[in-house]
């Protein structure tokens, strides 16, 4: 409750925060190495504030639902790769989409890192119709992030800061990179 009201105030989530290794000095020096290894995996770290999601652990309860075997995995809002690297090694093929251009560049570097073959990577954003849009960020999010075709995000005061402008298709429709 009291957390809550804090957030619409715009105070970072000081929890999630020291949770999250943001102010200790291991987060630091991950930063100033550029890369972690984590899983079996390689991860860059720099580009974005919250590249740390990715080998961090914060939705392992996922791992059993989302790594399967199977042809094809989907990941909308993919993010730097978190399940797109994963699945890599469990389907066949993998589509991420991600419309943040920043994002996308750290998600390509996490492939490349990691020798991922079998993963296309979609500049598009998924919606109920055909359109472009703006992607916005709101940095008083998780204390860093919260991209979104939102003007205004729900839980924040405020609009938020415009970062590229994206294709939007329905999932339906054929792709165009």
């Amino acid at each position: 409750a009291i957390g809550t009201r804090f957030r619409r105030l715009g105070v970072p989530d000081v929890y999630w925060i020291v949770k999250n290794r943001v102010l200790l000095p291991r987060r630091r020096l991950e930063w100033l190495k550029g890369t972690v290894e984590k899983d079996g995996f390689k991860w860059a770290v720099r580009g974005l504030n919250d590249s740390n999601l990715s080998y961090a652990g914060h939705e392992d309860w996922l791992q059993p639902e989302i790594l399967r075997k199977g042809h094809l995995f989907v990941d909308v809002g993919a993010h730097v790769g978190t399940w797109t690297v994963r699945a890599s090694r469990y389907y066949d093929k993998v589509v991420g989409f991600e419309p943040t251009n920043r994002t996308r560049k750290l998600l390509m570097k996490n492939l490349i890192l990691n020798n991922v073959r079998n993963v296309e990577v979609q500049k598009t954003a998924l919606g109920s119709r055909r359109q472009f849009k703006t992607m916005h960020y709101f940095p008083r999010v998780r204390g860093n992030g919260g991209n979104s075709l939102l003007d205004v995000h729900p839980m924040v005061q405020g609009e938020g800061v415009e970062l590229n402008q994206v294709q939007v298709y329905p999932l339906d429709l054929p792709q165009v990179s």
